[in-house]
């Protein structure tokens, strides 16, 4: 749906989706035993569903001064509805492909771990062989009494956000303009690596996360000394707001120039990453790199803050 009200002072665009692919071309993680880690193949389906808006407003416009807004929102849902079509167990439900963390009813990228339930506190009476103050508690999900594959869950979701927006103000006075872009991603999260995140051969802080110590006994961030037996991943919002862009311009007036045979010259100044809002300890939340090489990330620096000047001449 498009639409234009107010005499053209508000447009804007609205769309709604619903897209079944099915037979997806993935690589499929396979026992080793074959003589291959996976293979390419056509399986299973997969819906995505969603909503994208864009405003365009007029807010103001007078002979020397004006601010017009350009706004955008998209909502996406991915959610896997089969995949081989087997049941081995004979519950009567599709299995499904754990080694891979595809689960019927989740999106495609999701991770299967252990509930993350605070540290082991000096004092605790509860703690297992095998763990110290200190240690990272995980749920036992079954109430069996032990932890083990059986306690693991989907919890949580990646690989792109919910919900995205961004919305750009421009205003004009006179020979002045100044512009601003606001960027933001929603409803994602990524495993991020807490036992001694630092990027090995190069010269980088160790990240200070508040780690557990006698002294400063955290909930919410393991010892040092944790080995991490249950090799459980700590997962990490990432979700960010960012002040992206921000660009201002001065249009030299005309009867200055004259003199110098030029007929327009404008000064510009550009800022872009002033600022990023988010919970995220990584050096940025929308790539998702940690510090760690070993996980295959090399984005071990934030988005540099950049600040430029600018000269446009025109003879």
């Amino acid at each position: 749906m498009d639409f234009e009200v107010f005499k053209k002072r508000l447009t804007g665009s609205a769309e709604v989706y619903f897209s079944k692919t099915e037979d997806l071309l993935v690589r499929q993680t396979i026992p080793v035993m074959t003589g291959y880690n996976s293979i390419l193949t056509n399986i299973g389906r997969v819906d995505n569903k969603g909503v994208e808006v864009s405003l365009n407003s007029i807010n103001i416009s007078t002979n020397c001064f004006s601010w017009t807004t350009n706004a955008s929102f998209t909502y996406n849902k991915n959610e896997i509805v089969h995949l081989f079509g087997s049941d081995l167990n004979g519950d009567g439900i599709e299995d499904n492909d754990i080694a891979n963390s595809w689960f019927i009813g989740k999106p495609i990228e999701s991770y299967y771990d252990y509930v993350f339930d605070g540290i082991y506190q000096v004092g605790d009476t509860d703690i297992p062989n095998g763990s110290k103050p200190g240690f990272v508690r995980v749920k036992d999900l079954n109430g069996d009494g032990l932890i083990n594959s059986s306690d693991r869950t989907v919890v949580g979701s990646g690989g792109s956000p919910k919900y995205q927006f961004g919305i750009t103000n421009t205003l004009n006075y006179k020979k002045i303009s100044f512009s601003f872009f606001i960027n933001a991603m929603q409803g994602w999260e990524a495993p991020f690596n807490l036992i001694n995140p630092l990027a090995p051969g190069r010269s980088l802080n160790q990240l200070d996360a508040g780690w557990w110590t006698a002294e400063n006994q955290s909930n919410t961030r393991p010892s040092l000394t944790y080995s991490n037996p249950l090799g459980t991943n700590f997962y990490l919002s990432r979700n960010f707001l960012r002040l992206q862009n921000v660009t201002f311009s001065y249009d030299l007036d005309s009867s200055l120039l004259e003199k110098l045979n030029i007929s327009k010259l404008s000064l510009n100044i550009n800022a872009k990453n002033l600022y990023t809002s988010t919970k995220w300890l990584g050096p940025d939340p929308e790539n998702g790199g940690s510090y760690r090489t070993e996980q295959g990330s090399n984005n071990l620096y934030p988005l540099p803050r950049t600040i430029s000047l600018g000269l446009n001449a025109s003879f």
